[in-house]
């Protein structure tokens, strides 16, 4: 038996209790967590890749991070990554590119200090954060500002900041009826998570589909920053590297984009639910009492729930 073997089979017993070795020493086999039977040892974690699947309740997966989350704490997580997968969450964020430096409109001001500014403009912009429920507190959360000139002006801007809290991206929307909506700073969208800072990977995370949608979907909250998740991105390499649990809160009219996401991310051993918008085009238009009911009773997303959607265009075509 290796040194390396010695090494995981010590982490396990650890962390998980006594464990049996298979006979040809390439299994361990524990009580499985998810069961909640501590005398079966029912759990079987091939030691060469860490992958385990337990032969009474089927829980699987291709590292131990998903038991670790039931039992453990962070600082355990943190340690089995670096030491047997080789990689951390700081080392992920790092493999970016950073193509050129991110900066705010030289006169960027929060809202949440400006309460008091008699500027037109800003209190406009005010009266449409008030009107789309956004309160002061969530304008600090958010770190909501304004620019009084430029093609910022009238507009609200939203700011990300990346694992290590600086800035990787902004965007700004008009509060007017002008063209575009959205104004989005010059930055490749696909090399960042936006608001990295505010999410931890090792909880259940929250995908919609804009920045301004995120601030109704409460804590641990990212966004695509357009209509798709390729797997080149750096958001879906963050999802899959710490096997996170997702629920996908994507518009009404974005169900064969949702479908394709979850199976992208379950054929990576991610566990996906799917928000059910229950009559809204979006999130943005949810109060925060109804988007945390709905995060509740969002429903994992199985396999054959895309060959029901394939299936469900198939009969809506026929009837055109």
């Amino acid at each position: 038996m290796s040194a390396t073997d010695t090494e995981k089979i010590s982490f396990i017993s650890s962390v998980l209790g006594t464990c049996q070795i298979s006979r040809d020493g390439r299994n361990a086999a524990v009580a499985c967590p998810s069961c909640g039977d501590k005398e079966k040892k029912k759990l079987a974690i091939r030691l060469e890749d860490w992958q385990f699947h337990c032969w009474v309740c089927g829980f699987k997966g291709k590292s131990l991070v998903p038991i670790l989350r039931k039992c453990s704490v962070p600082e355990v997580i943190s340690y089995y990554r670096e030491k047997f997968l080789g990689h951390t969450l700081r080392e992920t964020q790092a493999t970016q590119e950073i193509e050129e430096k991110v900066k705010l409109p030289d006169d960027f001001s929060l809202f949440a200090e400006s309460t008091r500014v008699r500027d037109p403009d800003v209190r406009a912009c005010f009266a449409y954060l008030k009107e789309r429920g956004i309160t002061q507190q969530m304008m600090w959360r958010y770190r909501l500002g304004y620019s009084t000139q430029g093609r910022h002006r009238r507009r609200i801007i939203m700011p990300s900041f990346d694992f290590d809290g600086e800035l990787n991206y902004f965007v700004s929307r008009t509060i007017d009826s002008n063209f575009p909506k959205y104004l989005n700073c010059k930055s490749n969208k696909t090399r960042i998570v936006f608001n990295d800072v505010d999410i931890d990977w090792d909880k259940e995370i929250v995908v919609c589909e804009g920045p301004f949608d995120l601030m109704k979907c409460g804590d641990n909250t990212t966004c695509l920053l357009g209509s798709s998740l390729s797997e080149d991105s750096l958001l879906f390499k963050k999802i899959v590297a710490n096997e996170t649990d997702v629920v996908l809160a994507l518009d009404a009219d974005m169900q064969e984009k949702t479908q394709k996401i979850a199976s992208s991310l379950t054929s990576y051993n991610c566990n996906v639910r799917i928000l059910d918008l229950s009559g809204h085009k979006d999130v943005g238009e949810m109060d925060p009492s109804a988007m945390q009911k709905a995060k509740q009773e969002a429903k994992a997303w199985q396999k054959r729930d895309m060959t029901i959607f394939k299936i469900g265009l198939i009969r809506s075509a026929s009837l055109l």
